[in-house]
């Protein structure tokens, strides 16, 4: 009992689940719409009996009761249009148009057959024809630069069938008339054209209709097919086709397919089947280049536009970065290289500033020297001058007392004659030397030095700070020009005593002494020994093992003759101590 209760429960349920999914499956459909639009390309309605399109119609409609049909005939490039904004949702055209819209998601239903060709895959060719009375057409390749007569309405299909053979021509002409196939026929035999192009099987449809003369016609390079019972002169390609475009709703696709399908053939034998090679066309219209892929393989800016426009942004966008970089790299490059052209001239102007400041201080020191020699040469040659004329002098009394011979008493006449001649150069050397009129005048001291403070750096190799301890203001009668040798000199020597200390420093004191301006200059160099001191202090000597003793001897020279006072001492940071006092003047003391 058991296991038949579990069977029951299993058939009740998979009764269940089958009866959902049927339900499903039936919600899921969609209805049928209202109005059904079938576009038909306007070739394709030219040559279609009005007999099949009004059956295929009735057919559709007997299956699809409660749906309105519209039926719209427009050009190929019109129902494509439609086609794409899904306004369609059936059409009827060439086999070619159905294939070139492969990608706008459209499926075959059906494809046209006839009693002449029952199959559907292999339908539509052309015929040409020429006039049995033209010698050397044989072959098409023998209709290179020929001229075609052909008749626009019967579409595009059966000319584009001649170039997707292997050896098709290379038409020289094609001349087209709107006119009837008779009246074509004529127009080929009166020479207007070299051959006429039809659709395959149009001539024996006409035939079966009308009387009509084909005996000077020649079928031109004929096939034959088992599939076509007509004349043919190339390759044979699936025909008119029914297709469903994407927007028709899901519901419709069988009814409608299955209404197509069953109908029954025309008066003249045309019914639907379904085609299942498309294959052949495919491959022609990738040849002449009218595949659903043949606006891919064709470049125009604006297809590269709208295909690429981000990418042109990005590379437009890089490229104007390249363009911002490269001008800001050009800038940063004529900018540095202007800073270094600028330093480069700085420098050399400072060079420039050195040998000069070092070349005027050279000049003024050995001005100063040249004095000192001078009052040292007058003062010391004069005693041994005024010595060697008393020692003449005597000697002629001498000899004067005791009779001697006249030529000594020359002798000593021109010695003594020399000697008053030296002497009379000495004098008239120290006249110079103390005739020499300095141009003192009232300066401000601590802007003169100031002054010498950047005249020492701008001559100094060593960069060696100099730092005000204090500064007074305060006038003095100088010469600006020796005070700043003076200074300047001092700050060289304190510099030189300090270049084995590894932070040297120059200090400054400016203070005021009554009646005098006081100004010490220390330097924090190796301590002198007591011996050296003394000896720096007593004879204003060269503390430098090389040095001549001068440099010290022209600064106390030139100090005291502008009323000012020397004195060395030791520094209080180790090295030299050195204190200038000149007067200090106002405008009253000038007076």
């Amino acid at each position: 009992m058991r296991a038949v209760f579990r069977l029951l429960i299993i058939g009740w349920l998979v009764h269940s689940a089958c009866a959902t999914s049927l339900a499903a499956a039936s919600s899921l459909a969609e209805p049928a719409p209202l109005t059904l639009s079938i576009g038909i390309s306007a070739e394709t309605a030219n040559n279609l009996p009005e007999d099949l399109l009004e059956k295929t119609i009735s057919s559709i409609s007997a299956d699809l009761p409660e749906t309105s049909i519209k039926i719209i005939t427009l050009s190929e490039r019109e129902l494509h249009q439609k086609i794409s904004g899904r306004e369609v949702e059936l059409f009827i055209s060439s086999a070619e148009f159905f294939r070139q819209n492969k990608m706008q998601g459209v499926r075959d239903i059906a494809a046209l057959i006839s009693k002449q060709a029952p199959d559907p895959n292999h339908v539509d060719g052309s015929v040409i024809l020429v006039d049995t009375q033209r010698v050397g057409l044989q072959h098409l390749e023998q209709l290179n630069g020929k001229t075609l007569l052909v008749n626009p309405a019967f579409g595009s299909s059966y000319l584009h069938y001649l170039f997707g053979e292997d050896e098709s021509p290379k038409i020289g002409r094609i001349v087209e008339k709107r006119t009837s196939i008779p009246q074509l026929i004529d127009a080929l035999l009166l020479g207007q054209a070299d051959a006429l192009v039809l659709p395959a099987c149009k001539l024996e449809e006409l035939a079966e209709i009308s009387a009509l003369n084909t005996s000077r016609l020649r079928v031109l390079d004929s096939k034959q097919y088992p599939q076509l019972h007509c004349f043919n002169s190339t390759s044979l390609y699936p025909g008119t086709t029914i297709a469903i475009t994407p927007a028709a709703p899901s519901g419709i696709i069988r009814p409608i397919t299955s209404a197509v399908l069953a109908m029954t053939p025309t008066s003249n034998g045309l019914l639907w089947s379904v085609a299942s090679n498309y294959s052949r066309i495919d491959a022609l219209l990738k040849k002449l280049d009218l595949d659903e892929n043949a606006e891919l393989r064709r470049w125009s800016l604006p297809r590269l536009w709208n295909e690429y426009l981000s990418w042109f942004i990005v590379a437009i966008l890089s490229l104007l970065g390249l363009c911002l970089h490269s001008f800001v790299v050009s800038y940063l490059v004529r900018h540095r290289t202007q800073e270094l052209s600028d330093a480069l001239n700085r420098q050399r102007e400072l060079e420039m500033e050195t040998r000069s400041a070092s070349t005027r201080l050279e000049k003024l020191q050995r001005i100063g020297i040249i004095n000192q020699m001078g009052s040292i040469f007058a003062h010391e040659i004069r005693q041994p001058l005024s010595a060697i004329g008393c020692f003449a002098y005597s000697l002629r009394r001498l000899i004067e007392r005791r009779g001697s011979r006249q030529d000594m008493l020359e002798a000593i006449e021109a010695i003594e004659k020399e000697t008053d001649r030296s002497e009379a150069i000495v004098e008239r050397i120290r006249t110079y030397v103390r005739e020499h009129k300095r141009r003192l005048k009232s300066c401000p001291w601590d802007i003169l030095i100031d002054d010498a403070i950047a005249s020492f750096k701008t001559s100094s190799r060593i960069p060696i700070p100099v730092r005000w301890i204090n500064k007074t203001d305060g006038r003095v009668l100088t010469d600006p020009f020796e005070m700043e040798l003076v200074i300047v000199n001092l700050l060289r020597n304190s510099a030189q005593a300090q270049s084995s200390i590894d932070q040297p420093e120059i200090q400054l004191d400016l203070t005021q002494k009554e009646p005098s301006l006081c100004l010490v200059i220390t330097d924090n160099g190796p301590k002198l020994p007591k011996e050296a001191l003394q000896e720096l202090v007593g004879n204003f000597g060269s503390g430098k093992p090389q040095g001549f003793g001068m440099g010290l001897m022209v600064v106390q020279s030139i100090i005291e003759s502008q009323n000012g006072t020397m004195t060395l001492s030791s520094s209080r940071l180790g090295g030299l101590a050195v204190t200038i006092e000149l007067p200090e003047v106002t405008d009253e003391s000038l007076d």
